[in-house]
């Protein structure tokens, strides 16, 4: 997602650990060979599985939205679609 009008990204999905809702921080740098991301808490992801929202990722979006007082953003998710990603589990 990308927040407006700062333009800062932030990845929503699930942890693939726990099934659990995660918003990163900002990410600042992707690498879309990798699928690999860094983020402003130097946090590393990867992309992984289908891209988009599901319900759990959804919810925690809308609630973390609500605590950051965040009311405009972008979903760009087309911008890391799986057909641009290996297809690793």
């Amino acid at each position: 997602m990308e927040i407006l009008p700062d333009g800062h990204v932030h990845f929503v999905g699930l942890n693939a650990s726990n099934f659990l809702g995660r918003i990163s921080s900002e990410i600042l740098v992707y690498d879309s060979d990798t699928h690999r991301a860094e983020s402003r808490s130097g946090r590393i992801y990867f992309l992984r599985g289908p891209a988009g929202l599901d319900g759990v990722s959804e919810y925690f979006w809308s609630f973390w939205c609500e605590h950051n007082h965040i009311s405009d953003y972008a979903d760009i998710t087309d911008q890391y679609q799986e057909s641009d990603r290996d297809h690793a589990c």
